[in-house]
């Protein structure tokens, strides 16, 4: 599309807390003014069950002995070295880790347990839901060695073989989707092929790649879209190859069936970003990207790192702006790609300046990114439901969808998930602390009224 070189630079609020502000979310966002009555619940489109459970967890979150007591114990049982960790051996582990982690962040372990739960938050108003396929492979150690790069090439039917079982994991999970969802894809799961050929930077091997060719047609007729998920940074360069492959024969007609996944932690996100606007810009495809702020802060090499977590946040909202606004780089070039934005975020301070910035594009006409929101399936349920509320007085076409992402496969192929989950929350006792909170005030709202 075609955009003015002279464009308005939309004054943007100081950014707040580091994760989400105290104040509650539904003052941060604009309201219309004849909502002078009784304000509204946003968390009573939850069921009561997932309300207890929420408060338990998230007052076991608040915390920081607890936070650090489950690290550690999901941090062994993804790589367990004894029969204690293992929970294919430990069944009190396995009780424990099902109730308090897995039914919490994770959406069933067959398909039938996935589709009622993903009937149920579209009963609730979410546009749709983002499903992935647990299984994956959590790596330790550094670059590929020349041996990696030779081993890459010598593999035979049993590695085929894995491929082809991701591949029909892949394909279990679309058809839990309808029209709208997204599947969201994680390569390290088709293993040793793909992930030795990640680690030396080697193009997409056959076998991946028509597994790959396979899934995006399937998605694309059932119209769901798909994302490949980030990965650790050691592995990110060569999947942002692979991405970037993959949007180029795949976006047409300005849909994105594929996106990719940008890491907002990364020093290099803007570089990257700005690299994928200018190849979609230039070879005429639609450009898909998911925007996170990052999950592997435990793996990573800390120098790739922004400093601090308000350069993160000031990385974060900049993307998103220039995405947006269809100004990247800033300042503009004379044809800017068709662009749909998903915002990853549990950050309250940055939905609002996105929703700002887009209605006030759409207002004046001015071009705009397709801009959909995500949070993660039992976390950040209050702002879920604001987006909810917000986002449900708009149905036209440039309203943003609100989604939650939600993975699925048996304990033992999502505890890798798991413990980033464990990750993510470190450090956010007195957010968990907040969200408890909440959630004991509406269960108290709904024992005043007998309302459950």
């Amino acid at each position: 599309m075609r955009v003015s070189t002279a464009r308005k630079i939309v004054a943007l609020p100081k950014q707040g807390a580091d994760y989400l502000p105290l104040e509650p979310f539904a003052a941060s966002l604009p309201r219309p003014a004849q909502t002078q009555r009784q304000q509204p619940r946003p968390l009573a489109k939850l069921p009561t069950s997932v309300v207890l459970r929420s408060l338990a967890v998230n007052y076991a979150m608040s915390s920081p002995l607890l936070n650090s007591v489950s690290m550690a114990v999901l941090r062994r049982a993804v790589h367990p070295t004894n029969a204690l960790f293992d929970t294919a051996k430990n069944p009190l582990l396995r009780f424990l880790l099902r109730a308090f982690a897995y039914d919490q962040f994770c959406a069933g372990m067959s398909p039938g347990m996935v589709q009622r739960r993903i009937s149920g938050l579209k009963d609730m108003g979410y546009r749709g839901v983002i499903l992935c396929y647990g299984k994956e492979t959590v790596i330790k150690g550094g670059a590929a060695s020349t041996q990696d790069k030779i081993k890459s090439l010598m593999y035979g039917p049993q590695e085929t073989l894995m491929v082809e079982q991701w591949k029909d994991g892949l394909l279990k999970t679309l058809s839990c989707l309808g029209a709208g969802d997204f599947l969201a894809i994680k390569v390290t799961g088709a293993g040793p092929m793909a992930l030795d050929a990640l680690k030396a930077g080697e193009s997409m091997p056959a076998p991946l790649q028509a597994a790959m060719d396979e899934v995006c047609a399937l998605a694309s007729s059932q119209g769901v879209r798909c994302w490949l998920d980030a990965e650790q940074a050691m592995l990110q360069g060569t999947i942002d190859e692979w991405a970037i492959a993959l949007m180029r024969k795949h976006n047409k007609h300005g849909v994105a069936v594929m996106s990719n996944t940008i890491q907002a932690y990364l020093k290099a996100a803007p570089a990257n970003v700005k690299r994928h606007v200018e190849l979609a810009s230039e070879e005429g495809w639609t450009l898909g990207i998911k925007l996170v702020r990052g999950a592997y802060i435990d793996t990573d090499p800390r120098h790739l790192i922004h400093d601090t977590a308000q350069d993160t946040h000031n990385c974060f909202d900049e993307i998103a702006r220039g995405l947006i606004s269809c100004d990247i780089p800033e300042g503009g070039q004379a044809t800017f790609p068709t662009t749909q934005l998903f915002m990853a975020t549990h950050n309250a301070e940055s939905v609002r300046k996105a929703l700002t910035l887009q209605r006030e594009r759409v207002e004046a006409g001015q071009p705009c990114a397709l801009l959909e929101f995500g949070q993660l399936q039992g976390m950040a349920d209050d702002v879920s439901c604001e987006l909810l509320e917000e986002c449900g007085h708009n149905s036209g076409p440039n309203a943003p969808g609100v989604y939650k992402y939600l993975t699925w496969g048996t304990l033992t192929e999502c505890l890798g998930y798991l413990y980033r989950r464990s990750l993510e929350n470190k450090g956010m006792a007195a957010r968990a602390g907040e969200l408890a909170g909440a959630m004991g005030n509406e269960l108290w709202q709904r024992v005043k009224t007998l309302k459950f």
